[in-house]
């Protein structure tokens, strides 16, 4: 049995080992005839090492994308008319290999759910808009954009497969998330010397305050990205079944908390209660009253503590009158409606809203604020009344994969990727999070939600 084992094996191990051989001797040839630092020729062969696996076994491909999302600005490798970023390195090769087998066995790989549905009317939208786009160009290089982000949607809802599959994909963002909590904490406490993006500046209480933004462009896609970190520790440790695992998602919970509070994003902010009230319900009936008092005693002492910048930051939410950037946004919010009535049926075209707004400006709104901050009302827009259709019909077949016969309570998987999405749907009234590709990670994971309790309740019946 061990020789017949062992014959069985050989063959697949095989190739794989020569492969390892050619590249750990081109790698030492290069370093040995200067062409590449040791250095780089370990990152070369790291980078081709983490490639193999992919290619070997397309399960870790998930955790490795994710590995690579909050890089954003620091990980682009190439920067031109187009930009190319280890994200989406990543996403090609998962890709490829994922594609090699839905071609060789398209029953096991490939499965279609109700999201989809949405996700191909939003596309239809776009090519909808393209004829009477203002610009053209800019809605078709948005079309390729919003194919590989749906093509990102049904990797994950079709290669996560099980319970292991999930735990490795919250691994990578919990990992991720530590490394960008510490980052900002860095950038917050020592600006001069930290690494990353430092050059927003918002003004709290009469004084100029230089926001950090870890690796991201911009503080609030940093927020919306610790959110996802806050909602995804709190869950895995609320159906932790063991007080370790618990205590290590209870530090991620901490540390990635305390660097939202320092990003004074307020759409964060607010966006992240509503994640959290969403965990609180969804627990195991016994915990969710302890939760919830703690929760409350948590919250309590947080509001108690906080620094006057902090405050003031805080009540400034609503301040529509004196606070610029609150104001640009309900300013917007009235032109978006004037762009509507003037472009509801075929829209502006998607990335063409720039050009229809500046005659729609509203005074008092920033003058160099010209992208739409608000995503629902942007997709019509943008996109006309196919763009509503399709919103309307994502968010619905989003939600509806929570819509089934509980028998044994929320999963804990069912709970991340509720708090999850709900979390990202209320920071799009405020940011245009269409090309944010933690939403459509959420997405995707209430697909692999659903799927995962159906098969847990039909092994139980």
């Amino acid at each position: 049995m061990a020789e017949a084992a062992s014959s069985v094996r050989t063959p697949r191990i095989a190739p794989w080992a020569a492969a390892g051989l050619l590249l750990g001797s081109a790698g030492g040839v290069a370093v040995t005839n200067g062409a590449l630092s040791p250095a780089a020729a370990a990152v070369a062969l790291a980078a081709a090492a983490i490639a193999g696996v992919v290619v070997w076994r397309v399960e870790y491909a998930p955790a490795l994308i994710a590995l690579t999302l909050p890089l954003d600005a620091a990980g682009r490798v190439y920067q031109g008319s187009v930009t190319i970023t280890l994200f989406h390195l990543a996403l090609l090769l998962s890709l490829v290999s994922w594609g090699v087998r839905v071609w060789h066995e398209p029953r096991r790989w490939l499965r279609f759910s109700a999201l989809d549905a949405g996700v191909f009317a939003l596309l239809a939208a776009v090519v909808w808009s393209l004829p009477h786009s203002l610009n053209p160009g800019g809605t078709a290089v948005s079309l390729v954009r919003l194919v590989f982000l749906a093509l990102f949607t049904l990797l994950y809802a079709n290669v996560v497969r099980d319970s292991a599959g999930v735990r490795r994909l919250l691994a990578a963002v919990g990992v991720t998330g530590v490394a960008t909590s510490a980052l900002v904490l860095f950038q917050y406490r020592f600006p001069e010397i930290a690494p990353g993006n430092m050059s927003v500046v918002a003004k709290v209480g009469g004084t100029k305050v230089t926001r950090v933004s870890g690796f991201f462009e911009d503080p609030n896609y940093l927020a919306g990205f610790l959110t996802v970190v806050i909602v995804a520790s709190l869950a895995e440790a609320v159906h932790a079944r063991g007080g370790r695992r618990a205590s290590v998602w209870l530090g991620v919970f901490a540390l990635s908390s305390a660097a939202l509070v320092v990003t004074l994003s307020r759409t964060g902010w607010v966006a992240v209660l509503v994640g959290i009230a969403v965990v609180v319900l969804t627990a195991p009936r016994r915990r969710r009253v302890p939760l919830a008092v703690v929760t409350a005693l948590v919250g309590a002492l947080l509001v108690t503590s906080a620094s006057e910048t902090i405050v003031a930051r805080f009540a400034s939410i609503t301040d529509v009158g004196t606070d610029r950037s609150v104001a640009t946004r309900a300013l917007m919010l009235e032109s978006t409606v004037d762009i509507i009535e003037r472009h509801w049926v075929w829209g502006t075209g998607l990335n063409a809203y720039e050009r229809a707004y500046v005659q729609y400006r509203r005074p008092g709104s920033h003058a160099s604020v010209l992208r739409p901050h608000q995503l629902p009302l942007a997709m019509w827009a943008e996109m006309g009344l196919a763009g509503l259709f399709a919103e309307v019909l994502l968010i619905g077949a989003a939600l509806r994969q929570f819509v089934r016969r509980r028998t044994r309570g929320w999963t804990m998987p069912e709970t991340l990727a509720l708090a999850g999405v709900l979390t990202l749907l209320v920071q799009t009234l405020f940011q245009y999070y269409l090309y944010f590709e933690y939403l459509w990670l959420f997405l995707a994971l209430c697909v692999i939600a659903r799927r995962l309790a159906e098969n847990e309740e039909a092994s139980y019946a």
